[in-house]
């Protein structure tokens, strides 16, 4: 009798886990946006962030959002489907450019440091190939498409590496900064690190 009653609730429960599944399937594709057309003219020109900043959460995908455990777990995968047409758009960009070429772009004093900029947004937030020109706006960069943490480990390993330390004011003006700026912001800071301990 036992081994009945376990069979028939686990088909109970196996049928309740297809019904679910089958219900976020079916909002996941009813809220499932299309591809962007990211207009940046020629390969070169700086990736826009207008796409991340315009993105807003769906209703289903916020009032999932309020419910513990299954709904954020939903609101996750929702979250996920929005944000991949946006980060695939940045990836083909990417793609599109040459490594060289991009590192072209940045002024001598720069380049090496863009360099070293590069092999850690790959390492840290997943860009491959980081081809970033001078002008791609840090909110792009450092956007923690594959983890929500990849940012902070970013911003720490910048802080190791070059030895330096970000104000909070600092890190709350990242999202305006492009790449030129942000890594202006770095040498100074390193620079001024350095001439510091001298004294």
């Amino acid at each position: 009798r036992r081994s009945i009653r376990d069979k028939g609730a686990r088909r109970t429960r196996q049928w309740w886990q297809a019904q679910v599944a089958s219900q976020l399937l079916s909002i996941l594709e009813a809220h499932s946006p299309a591809l962007p057309h990211l207009d940046v003219g020629s390969k070169m020109n700086p990736l826009p962030k207008a796409p991340l900043e315009a993105t807003t959460p769906s209703r289903p995908e916020a009032f999932f959002g309020k419910i513990p455990i299954l709904g954020w777990t939903i609101a996750h995968a929702m979250q996920n489907q929005r944000f991949h047409p946006i980060e695939s758009a940045y990836k083909q960009i990417l793609t599109s450019r040459d490594r060289d070429e991009a590192l072209a772009e940045w002024s001598p004093d720069q380049r090496s440091d863009a360099a070293r900029m590069m092999t850690l947004l790959e390492e840290e937030l997943g860009w491959k190939p980081p081809t970033f020109i001078p002008t791609d706006p840090c909110l792009v960069a450092f956007w923690a498409h594959e983890d929500g943490l990849d940012d902070v480990a970013a911003i720490r390993r910048i802080e190791h590496e070059w030895g330096i330390e970000f104000s909070d004011e600092e890190l709350a003006k990242l999202q305006d900064y492009d790449l030129q700026a942000f890594i202006a912001l770095i040498k100074n800071k390193s620079q001024q690190a350095v001439s510091g301990n001298r004294r």
